[in-house]
């Protein structure tokens, strides 16, 4: 991700959509407990989610991502991500 202006007091959020748009699972780094940090004017940072334990079911899902500030605004969304099918155990 790229901060064009400092970010500070934010949320990233993710989810899972079918093909259809049904959302199958979401969740935020404040349901998480995980922080964030700041970012300075002009800063990029990689941000990884890693969910070890979610179970789907066979089948391709498409990830939608979204950064907010803590008091629920929006800032920016990636209305639909890159497909993917679950993998592991």
């Amino acid at each position: 991700m790229h901060a064009p202006q400092p970010l500070t007091d934010w949320l990233l959020g993710m989810g899972l959509d079918t093909p259809l748009g049904q959302v199958v699972y979401g969740t935020h780094t404040g349901l998480l407990d995980a922080p964030v940090p700041d970012l300075a004017a002009d800063e990029s940072r990689t941000l990884t989610v890693l969910l070890p334990d979610l179970r789907l079911g066979q089948g391709e899902y498409f990830v939608h991502g979204a950064l907010a500030t803590t008091s629920g605004e929006e800032i920016h969304r990636l209305a639909l991500g890159r497909p993917g099918e679950p993998t592991g155990g």
